[in-house]
């Protein structure tokens, strides 16, 4: 079979993801991060491999996430040399989906087609964890895209 994904995530980084946002939610508040990793191309399809999350102090709520001020010079040391392949944010309590203003957000700063969204509900209980999606956008929508968590 020769399926192949259009993400690959590390179990590990899937795992730090979680646990981060289950700790923002227990305080009522979404969290946000980025996702680092690589572009790779199989049979003429590119897919990505998610290898590390990178984050800081959030200053958010339970309806909006974003970065403290003092966060951004520790993101700037964090991010040097790494790629960043889309952003993970959190929607504790509602679902995993993107908003008109995650879509915007994904639009303007994540502008790359190989560049996801993540959003995982970390109350949100499944049958193999939490409520986990990825996503990519259009100009006004956005589309579930499939992944595969990898040891």
């Amino acid at each position: 079979m020769d399926e192949i994904f259009e993400i690959y995530i590390i179990e590990e980084t899937l795992r730090n993801i979680t646990e981060s946002f289950k700790k923002y939610a227990e305080k009522h508040s979404e969290a946000i991060g980025f996702l680092c990793g690589k572009v790779r191309k199989w049979k003429n399809k590119k897919y990505i491999i998610i290898e590390e999350y990178i984050t800081a102090e959030n200053d958010s709520n339970a309806t909006r996430a974003r970065f403290s001020k003092p966060a951004f010079n520790k993101l700037s040391k964090k991010l040097k040399n790494k790629f960043i392949v889309g952003w993970a944010h959190s929607h504790p309590s509602y679902g995993s989906f993107l908003s008109n203003t995650d879509i915007q957000t994904h639009n303007d700063l994540f502008p790359e087609d190989y560049q996801v969204a993540l959003v995982i509900d970390p109350l949100a209980e499944e049958e193999n964890g939490v409520e986990t999606k990825f996503f990519k956008t259009t100009k006004n929508s956005y589309s579930e895209i499939s992944y595969a968590v990898i040891k």
